[in-house]
């Protein structure tokens, strides 16, 4: 009998650890392939071969929870044209079998399994099919196409049925064949390859050329900083730089031998994804925060206990709002308020919202959220309600910079507003609020938006099976991709992106940040960079950290506000102001609202 390798428990194993890498997302992958050619994407050749058999979907599989960008994939043709994944012109070398691929019939080729290392496994060879089914909405897939010319509708008829023409790329041994596959297919993406200079400029005379793939025989720092203008550039680290017993030491000659490169194709797809983070944090480490001040907003209070603040920026200064009351869920809790004055001095806290409905009923108000509208209006967003699975949307507004405020008016019953987290204003003047639902069971969040004039309200829905997530928080990258974080009970922060202005988003998934079950904000600086206020633990709120990023994925902390034994500091709201300095409130053990200012260098 021949020993198998238990290929799908270890494949199930890496899953489970899946918060030790960053799983790869289609949004997040496509904005930087098409908007941001400074970011260098990585591509798996052949999916992680080394740990898994190649060309196997437990190896795809891998890729994609390492959060590769690309992922290279060989097709080839059985005898009665069903296509298949292998990269041989025989299966001799990856599986148990004997002879040439074209002469098996599928039925005949899926009765072969894989080898690994040298020992049978269990896994078959993939289908074409079964491919564009795992990385559909996932991962971009570089399509080396090795079957026949026969073969090449069938293939594109495949990619386009699966709605995948945005994602795969075609990749072309030789460029002279782009006019024959573009009559075939004019949507799917193309990748061909130049041997020389003058192939490159030839390519690039041709339309819709996102990526070309070179030979590094021929490349010239001049020529290939004025072609990274126009495409992508693809180059392999396999034999050469691979080869480096370090491999940090392989890829930083490649960059070095190939600054204009930003494609790179390599066998150990995990140490280049941690090479680049590196290199991201290197980046980070160059940014200096200073507090410039902390202080309680108030020494003394007419309630008790309070939580959930927010802020918003003023011609005055700063205006603050938080709920206070006997203690959470109380009926008698209200939305209070105060504002830092130009004195430096903050204001008595003053109610400004309750959750009266009649003489005999009451209901507590929850979670205030602050946001001014281009015509300079102040909009209060609160909740009322007994349960959070029971709330509704209210809001008022204020004329005079949150010294006076409207009566409330009752959001559409099928919105909620903003839950937690400030609104943002988009490109289109469309205001898109981060909310979520919380019933029992099930977490979820979404997005909602509305005109400036607070009329037009939608819900906008975003895919999520795993994790029970709410509180979002909305930032924006210069490539024009958003990204959502959010708290979770899954002891991760997890995400989504969104590459069309938020009319649409990604699948949620955990990133690689610790969550404690606790609100987080997060904030976009006037420069780009992001800076996310969070409890760095998965358990306790006794500290409070904020870390910022380039891109959403590379995190560093820059500062912790609290770090004690004991206490609660939680739920946190952080913004920028027109001058830059960034402003951040947060409960102080349910007593207090403390207020920092810090500068970011």
């Amino acid at each position: 009998m021949n020993k198998k390798i238990p290929v799908l428990i270890g494949w199930l194993f890496g899953l489970c650890i899946s918060l030790i890498a960053q799983e790869s997302n289609l949004n997040f992958i496509l904005s930087r392939f098409h908007n941001n050619p400074d970011k260098i994407l990585v591509a798996s050749h052949r999916g992680v071969h080394l740990d898994y058999p190649e060309n196997s979907m437990p190896a795809f599989e891998e890729a994609i929870r390492l959060g590769v960008d690309i992922l290279e994939v060989d097709l080839r043709s059985t005898k009665d044209g069903h296509l298949i994944i292998m990269h041989d012109k025989t299966v001799d070398r990856t599986t148990n079998g004997k002879g040439n691929v074209g002469d098996f019939t599928f039925e005949e080729i899926q009765k072969l399994r894989l080898v690994h290392n040298g020992q049978e496994t269990s896994e078959k060879i993939p289908t074409f099919d079964q491919v564009l089914k795992l990385t559909k909405g996932r991962i971009l897939v570089d399509l080396d196409y090795k079957a026949d010319s026969i073969y090449v509708q069938k293939t594109c008829d495949a990619i386009r049925t699966a709605g995948m023409e945005s994602q795969v790329l075609f990749f072309l041994y030789d460029y002279k064949e782009i006019p024959f596959l573009r009559k075939i297919s004019g949507n799917v993406m193309i990748m061909p390859r130049a041997y020389e200079q003058k192939d490159m400029e030839a390519i690039l005379k041709l339309e819709k050329v996102p990526v070309v793939h070179i030979d590094p025989s021929f490349y010239e720092d001049t020529a290939m900083k004025k072609f990274h203008s126009q495409t992508r550039i693809w180059a392999n680290a396999l034999g050469k730089y691979d080869k480096f017993e370090n491999k940090n030491e392989g890829f930083s000659q490649l960059l070095k031998d190939m600054t204009s490169v930003n494609v790179i194709q390599t066998d150990y797809p995990g140490q280049l994804i941690e090479f680049l983070k590196n290199k991201e944090l290197e980046k980070l480490k160059a940014i200096d925060v200073q507090l410039r001040k902390a202080e309680m907003i108030y020494e003394k209070a007419s309630f008790p206990s309070c939580h959930a603040s927010t802020l918003v920026e003023t011609k005055d200064g700063i205006l603050t709002a938080w709920f206070g009351g006997t203690h959470e869920n109380h009926p008698d809790v209200c939305i209070y308020s105060s504002r830092l004055q130009k004195d430096g001095k903050w204001t008595a806290p003053v109610l400004i919202a309750d959750g009266i409905q009649n003489d005999k009923e009451r209901y507590p108000c929850w979670n205030p959220v602050l946001y001014k509208r281009d015509n300079g209006d102040i909009v209060l967003y609160y909740k009322v309600g007994p349960s959070p699975s029971t709330w509704w949307g209210e809001y008022k507004i204020s004329k005079d910079e949150g010294k006076t405020w409207s009566k409330k008016t009752e959001i559409p019953r099928a919105c909620l507003g903003p839950i937690k987290n400030k609104p943002v204003r988009l490109s289109t003047g469309k205001i898109l609020y981060p909310t979520s639902i919380e019933i029992p069971g099930k977490w979820n969040v979404y997005l909602e938006m509305s005109g400036q004039d607070l009329e037009g309200w939608r819900k906008i829905e975003l895919k999520n099976d795993t994790l029970n997530a709410i509180q979002p928080s909305v930032l924006f990258y210069k490539d024009g991709a958003m990204q959502i974080l959010c708290r979770t009970k899954n002891k991760c922060i997890a995400e989504s992106w969104s590459i069309d202005n938020g009319e649409s988003w990604s699948p949620l998934t955990a990133t690689g940040l610790p969550n404690n079950n606790a609100g987080t904000d997060a904030v976009t600086l006037s420069n780009g960079l992001q800076l996310l206020i969070y409890n760095p633990m998965t358990k306790g709120r006794n500290k409070l950290a904020v870390a910022c990023s380039m891109d959403g994925r590379s995190w560093r902390k820059l500062i912790d506000l609290e770090d004690q034994e004991a206490g609660e500091f939680s739920y946190p709201a952080i913004i920028q102001d027109k001058k830059g300095t960034v402003h951040a409130v947060y409960t102080y053990n349910r007593k207090m609202i403390k207020y920092v200012e810090l500068e970011i260098k």
